[in-house]
């Protein structure tokens, strides 16, 4: 009976751990199993999420090109309103440039007119300082018989306004510049004849001639006059050709050599 028992214990024993091993591997199984399906989860969710990331790469290159399609456009766009806005600077530069040129020969007018307004002050003021009255009368107090060919001088002056008449040289200069009238008379020898020349800076400009028929003989009153644009500088004398003379003696003034300024002038 011991061993009947002890054989069953046995039994029972062996019986508990097959049971054992049993449920353990019903565990494994279920375990497996519940992997497997995990396992199978896992790869529908790989699926889904390679798919959504496809999808979402997908948008994200139309995104992209969307927005390099509007970036590029409104790159052009900002080009263009570039490119018209240097154009209209560069014709606002035009016109500017245009409008300083014509600024320029404007200041340039104006510069010159300022100097030639100077100058006409100047001008004036040079003429204000002088005197306008200028005049002279020259005589002789004694006759003339040296041949000639040579300039004529005086004794004297009985009016030279404005200091320009020389009576000992003969010579008239001009120092203020304009318009003038000059009056030569004089009376011939006894026996000569008058050939005389009114000379402006050795130039003629005026001539006397008297003679009575082929010997000269008596006296004669001749006389010539001249008016004469005259510049500041300008001397006018008497000469005499050959064979002239001049009848003439003390209180008499046979001989007169007259002028004045009839009008002054200013180079403007």
């Amino acid at each position: 009976e011991s061993e009947k028992a002890a054989k069953e214990r046995q039994g029972l024993e062996i019986q508990k751990k097959l049971q054992q091993n049993e449920d353990e591997k019903n565990e494994i199984l279920q375990l497996y199993e519940r992997m497997r399906k995990e396992n199978d989860d896992r790869k529908k969710e790989c699926e889904l999420l390679r798919d959504l990331l496809y999808k979402e790469k997908e948008n994200l290159f139309q995104d992209l090109s969307r927005g390099t399609s509007e970036v590029r456009d409104l790159l052009n766009k900002e080009k263009d309103e570039l490119r018209d806005e240097l154009a209209k600077q560069q014709a606002k530069n035009s016109l500017f440039k245009e409008e300083l040129e014509r600024n320029k020969e404007d200041d340039e007018k104006d510069r010159m007119l300022v100097l030639n307004l100077n100058r006409q002050v100047a001008d004036l003021a040079r003429v204000a300082t002088h005197q306008h009255a200028v005049y002279f009368n020259a005589f002789r107090d004694e006759p003339y018989n040296q041949g000639g060919e040579e300039y004529l001088t005086f004794s004297g002056c009985s009016v030279n306004a404005g200091g320009c008449m020389d009576h000992k040289s003969g010579i008239f200069t001009v120092s203020v510049p304009g318009c003038y009238m000059f009056n030569l008379n004089i009376c011939t020898m006894d026996m000569k004849k008058a050939l005389l020349a009114v000379r402006r800076n050795g130039t003629e400009v005026a001539t006397l001639f008297d003679q009575n028929h082929a010997d000269n003989h008596k006296n004669s009153m001749a006389s010539q006059s001249t008016i004469l644009e005259l510049e500041e500088g300008d001397r006018i004398q008497v000469y005499m050709y050959t064979f002239t003379g001049l009848h003439d003696k003390p209180g008499n003034h046979l001989t007169q050599w007259l002028g004045f300024l009839i009008r002054p002038t200013i180079d403007l």
